[in-house]
């Protein structure tokens, strides 16, 4: 268990779990394993524009 900010965070169990601590010390919202997974794919698609 480590102690950060002044509040114990527990040992993760699941992915959830570890994606609701991980939000709650950056404090900011992190990209599910699907939403990760669509950007990879949105990227792998991507064609880039040339001037």
């Amino acid at each position: 268990m480590f102690v950060t900010q002044g509040r114990p965070i527990p040992k993760a169990t699941n992915s959830i779990q570890q994606r609701l601590e991980l939000e709650l010390l950056l404090q900011v919202s992190v990209l599910s394993h699907e939403e990760l997974l669509v950007g990879v794919e949105l990227m792998a698609n991507h064609k880039p524009h040339h001037s």
